[in-house]
């Protein structure tokens, strides 16, 4: 479905330019960087950065689960579900056999690196006009995109000096490692890296020819576009997953539509390859470096390497391959990257090599693509940047599609809105009807040229049980829509999970006869179809419930859930929470405050639009209460002795409890009656004790009479074990 408000269709370019140290001598910067992949966590007690990754968006009790192993959060993010927090690698450990866990990794460092000569002056970079092929500056092309105006492009790096000349920074946000918490707007460029990416891309355009003895100012490939600061790394040109992971989430969230990341997360990620398929699921585009280590066929680096992310590979002047660009299977396109010109700190320009350099032209070529045409999707700019790349005859894992080429891609822009989208349809959402016969779904159908035109209709069904109609024609005055309705029969032979695409197509009765046409999917659903298995981890107070989805019937999901009692009516029956499945197979819920030695029942339960269906009941037994074990005297020694008037007797014992419950031993000294009755007790020793077992002495004495010693064990639950001993002097 196409997307007529360009707020609804924000993309972002993301462009993460990199320059690794490992086979590049002339990096200045350069800084060996860890690959994650197969990290180890210390085993010390010293606190690490990690982000954990949820089955389910992060609430409450994921918090409160996090802090409960000693994790002190520092973000949360909604692009993905994880939470980041630091915590020891005992504690990692522990938390990563939570069922609700699905991965914990390390909140990974990234670098940005980047080559560097300081000039004085500066023309019309070499990058920029080579992509603009023929054209001369100042540039034809920019007449059919307005320099990019109305599109806002985010520069994901070291930050931006805000007081250039030449840049017009629109705002900006700072997430790196002294930001946590406390997300600042102080995205100002210490280390420089992001300020020569940003010239690239949107350096001002000062009307004049430039040259290297008249003016001190460049140009970038898209000058009027909104241009944002998001500072992910630090003043040293250091970052760390979760702040890039904390970036993209803000430019999303903040209409984005180009993102430029230039930095190295030196291996793969999870939680970072999960941010960027979201972004761009969400209707984003993202480029990348593709690493400047070339070392082989195979060595695009991250987050390049992912599938929802635009490569990009460096070209020198010759048009041949940058000898320290990156090269595999993952690179999409080539731009300028060998000693480009560009803006940098203190109001001054330099000169710099890498992939880093060759990525905003990549970004700032989209950013003029979706300016001509602000109706163009995502995926239909990515397929325009491939298609319009010029061929420079390198092997495809060096230049992808070829070198990126801005007057053709805006060209092919232009071409697509005048030909196209003179008439625009619009197809509703995809449908799920519950029923048999006749549903009606309204199609728009948009005049998007400047004059009223008339439009023929036609619809089509590539389902048998599925039959549509539509009116013949409809009249549409010029820059407006209409609604148009689509009857849709579904016959009585259709069966749940039959599903059929229908297409409406409108094509113009004048001269031109343009047309365009979209697409739904109509899908009958039946009932879902679950069966209640066996309750598992049964005790004396809890038990697992288990089910099985073994049909949606049709239905993207499902909802699924368990009813038990104490009967087999299941009368007064209480309700697990509901779970929302979209794939067959098992499903289970716990329960809890169960009585002992009982008999329970449960059944399985689904539902979805069309209706419920119900398992069979299923019965289980809980255990019996289980009574604790009393404690075990071992041993029971008693050794007497006189010194003066004392008498003293000398208690040698050890205790025992099969579940470590041990608490108190106490030693007396007893007079006895006649009947073996306690008279009195002459003195008392005591031992607080626990564990399974312990072992200890009691010294007891009296100027008296004594006739025994009696030993006292009692454990956590109360119970003893006793036993006495005469004893003579």
């Amino acid at each position: 479905m196409r997307i007529m408000d360009l707020r609804k269709g924000l993309i972002i370019l993301v462009i993460i330019g990199m320059l690794s140290s490992l086979g590049v001598a002339n990096l200045s910067f350069a800084q060996a960087v860890p690959n994650p992949e197969g990290t180890s966590f210390s085993s010390s007690n010293e606190k690490v950065d990690v982000l954990t990754g949820f089955y389910q968006a992060p609430g409450p009790s994921e918090r409160a689960l996090v802090r409960a192993h000693g994790g002190d959060i520092y973000r949360q993010f909604t692009i993905v579900d994880v939470i980041a927090a630091s915590m020891t690698s005992q504690a990692v450990e522990a938390l990563e056999k939570n069922p609700t866990v699905k991965y914990v990794e390390p909140d990974a460092p990234v670098f940005a690196l980047e080559t560097a000569e300081v000039a004085s002056v500066q023309t019309v970079p070499w990058g920029i006009d080579r992509i603009f092929g023929d054209e001369e500056y100042t540039f034809e092309t920019w007449d059919y995109s307005n320099k990019g105006s109305g599109i806002a492009v985010a520069v994901l790096d070291t930050g931006i000096e805000r007081e250039h000349d030449d840049l017009n920074v629109a705002g900006g946000v700072n997430f790196t490692r002294s930001n946590r918490g406390n997300y600042g707007y102080d995205y100002y460029d210490i280390y420089g890296h992001g300020t020569h990416v940003a010239g690239t891309v949107a350096a001002l355009d000062e009307g004049i020819v430039a040259t290297p003895e008249d003016v001190d100012y460049v140009v970038g490939v898209v000058p009027e576009v909104e241009l944002y600061a998001v500072k992910v790394l630090d003043d040293m040109g250091r970052g760390t997953i979760s702040s890039i992971v904390a970036g993209i989430e803000w430019s999303v969230d903040n209409n984005m539509h180009v993102l430029n990341m230039s930095f190295y997360s030196g291996g793969y990620n999870e939680t970072l390859e999960n941010t960027c398929a979201n972004a761009y699921e969400a209707g984003h585009l993202l480029v990348a470096a593709g690493g400047n280590n070339d070392e082989g066929d195979d060595t695009v680096i991250y987050p390049a390497k992912h599938e929802s992310v635009i490569a990009v590979a460096a070209s020198d002047k010759d048009d041949n391959r940058a000898d320290f660009s990156n090269r595999g299977p993952e690179i999409e396109l080539i731009a300028p990257g060998e000693d480009v010109w560009s803006t940098s700190l203190n109001n001054s320009y330099h000169e710099g090599s890498g992939t880093s350099m060759a990525s905003p032209h990549v970004a700032g070529t989209a950013a003029l693509v979706w300016a001509a045409n602000p109706d163009l999707l995502n995926t239909e700019i990515r397929e325009i940047l491939q298609e319009t790349a010029e061929d420079l005859r390198l092997d495809d894992i060096q230049q992808g599609a070829g070198l990126v080429r801005a007057d053709l891609a805006v060209a092919a822009a232009v071409a697509v809105e005048e030909a196209e989208y003179e008439v625009a349809v619009v197809a509703p959402e995809d449908a799920e009807e519950t029923e048999t016969g006749e549903h009606t779904y309204t199609y728009k159908v948009g005049n998007m040229g400047t004059e009223d035109d008339t439009y023929d209709l036609a619809v089509e069904s590539d389902g048998d049980n599925f039959t549509a109609v539509v009116e013949e024609k409809i009249a549409v005055e010029a820059g407006k829509t209409e609604e148009v309705d689509v009857e849709v029969e579904i016959t009585e032979d259709a069966e749940g999970v039959d599903s059929a695409k229908i297409t409406l197509t409108a094509t113009s009765q004048g001269d031109s006869e343009v047309t365009d046409s979209d697409s739904m999917v109509v899908t009958l659903i039946g009932e879902p179809v679950v069966s209640s298995k066996e309750a598992s981890d049964v005790t004396g107070n809890s038990a697992v419930l288990k089910g099985e989805m073994t049909d949606l019937g049709g239905a993207e999901s499902a909802e699924a859930w368990f009813e038990w009692a104490d009967n087999k009516d299941l009368a007064g029956a209480k309700e697990t929470e509901r779970l929302t499945l979209e794939e067959l197979g098992t499903f289970e819920a716990a329960v809890d405050e169960l009585d002992p030695d009982t008999s329970y029942y449960f059944k399985a339960l689904a539902k979805n639009d069309a209706g419920i269906d119900e398992g069979e009941i299923v019965e289980f037994t809980t255990q019996g209460e289980e009574e604790l074990a009393e404690p075990e005297i071992i041993t029971f020694e008693v050794g007497t002795r006189t010194a003066g008037p004392w008498k003293r007797a000398d208690v040698e014992w050890e205790v025992y409890h099969e579940y470590g419950a041990l608490n108190e031993v106490k030693s007396e000294l007893l007079v006895l009656g006649d009947d073996g009755e306690v008279v009195e007790v002459l003195d008392t020793e005591i031992t607080s004790v626990n564990g399974e077992s312990a072992s200890g002495e009691h010294n007891l004495r009296t100027r008296g009479d004594a006739d025994a010693v009696r030993l006292t064990v009692t454990d956590a639950e109360g119970q003893e074990a006793i036993e006495i001993k005469n004893v003579a002097w």
